[in-house]
């Protein structure tokens, strides 16, 4: 028929990276990565200093590096030092 617009055709497209219960938006973290690390501990820098929140919820404790907890840890009491 003239002017029906094209159908679109959705495609699925594959995600790369592991995630929580094959959903795209929950990918799981390397919390044994350094540089994961980091970043998350920024992240929880910004929210402390920059908001004042006065705790951290972490809804998967058993996937998480010790290490990290480590680090999170470090990085949020030099955060406190520093207000």
């Amino acid at each position: 028929m003239v002017g029906t617009p094209p159908r679109t055709t959705v495609l699925a497209v594959a995600h790369y990276y592991r995630c929580f219960g094959d959903v795209i938006s929950l990918p799981e973290l390397d919390t044994g990565n350094t540089h994961v690390q980091q970043h998350l501990v920024r992240a929880a820098q910004h929210w402390l200093t920059g908001y004042g929140v006065d705790g951290v919820r972490c809804d998967h404790v058993a996937g998480v590096d010790p290490a990290f907890w480590v680090e999170l840890r470090r990085g949020l009491r030099r955060s406190i030092r520093m207000r």
